[in-house]
Order: C-alpha cells, then sequence, then structure tokens
C-alpha cells in the first residue's frame, strides 16, 4: 500500500491532534495488545502500561475485558459512565469510558477512549454534603427555637386551639 506525500502529511497532522487531547485514547487488537495509545493515556493508565494489558485493570464490580469481548463479538459500542478503576500504578481514576469497533489494515481493533471525570464527580459530591449541611443547620436552628421558648409553643398552640373551639 503506497502512501503519497498528503496522506502522510494528515495522518501526521491527526496523529499530532490525538497526542494532544485530553481524552485518553487507546486501541488494542484481539489480542489485548496496545496498537496505539496516545499521551493522555499513559497520565490515565499509569506508567506501568507498557508491561501489562488493558484487560488486567482492576474496574470497581465490572470486568472491561468482557465489556471488550462483547464488542468483539456484537460489533455495538458502549458508554460507561463514572467508571471506577486503579489504574497500574494503583492510583484511582474515575472516568467515562467509550468502548467502540474500529477498523486498522483490515484487522478488527477495539478503540477505548477515557475521558476524565473525577474532579467533577468529586465537586458534585462536595457539593451534595454542602447542601446536606445548610439543610441540618436550618432544622437545628428551628429545633433548638422551639426548645428554648417551649411555653410559646405551647400558648400559641392553645390560642389557635381557643378560637377553633369558639
Amino acid at each position: 500500500m503506497s502512501v503519497n506525500f498528503n496522506q502522510k502529511r494528515e495522518l501526521n497532522i491527526n496523529l499530532d491532534i490525538l497526542d494532544n487531547i485530553r481524552t485518553a485514547i487507546v486501541i488494542i487488537n484481539r489480542q489485548y495488545d496496545y496498537v496505539y495509545s496516545n499521551v493522555a493515556a499513559d497520565d490515565v493508565l499509569g506508567s506501568a502500561k507498557t508491561i501489562k494489558k488493558i484487560d488486567q485493570l482492576s474496574c470497581e464490580d465490572i470486568s472491561i475485558k468482557s465489556y471488550i469481548d462483547d464488542i468483539y463479538e456484537n460489533e455495538q459500542s458502549i458508554m460507561l459512565r463514572d467508571l471506577k478503576f486503579n489504574n497500574f500504578d494503583r492510583l484511582e481514576r474515575i472516568c467515562d469510558c467509550n468502548i467502540s469497533l474500529c477498523h486498522i489494515e483490515q484487522e478488527k481493533c477495539v478503540l477505548i477512549e477515557f475521558n476524565e471525570t473525577g474532579r467533577l464527580y468529586n465537586i458534585s459530591n462536595d457539593q451534595n454534603l454542602i447542601d446536606q449541611q445548610k439543610a441540618t443547620q436550618e432544622m437545628v436552628k428551628g429545633l433548638s427555637h422551639e426548645i428554648k421558648n417551649p411555653l410559646g409553643g405551647i400558648m400559641g398552640a392553645l390560642s389557635c386551639l381557643g378560637r377553633v373551639c369558639q
């Protein structure tokens, strides 16, 4: 297969783009060997990526290997939201993960995209905790007022009851 100058230039431009985006891109073959991975993949997967295969990732509750095998069988893409896993350096990562089939030189390969969402996930959790804390503070304020002034609450209830009885 001959490649002309323009095709080589386009290929180099595409590889430059892939190497400079924040989304981790990994392409693997049927034996789980890396066909391609960009710079972001080194960060997400860890430095041991060069000696370990992608099917050795330890994910929470699921096996990424089973999803990859399903892609080869069914040829349907899948998206996993907030996938928690420990990378090869044993650091916890939280990513949205797209897994799809692609063809490279007539060979079926799997394209895996990891888009880190850990920061957003932590921000969301922090916001939920802040909201819960505010609600708790309001409830405590209301309760402390009732505890401080029980007679006022009782007198108010009696006056309401008196109006109803008349």
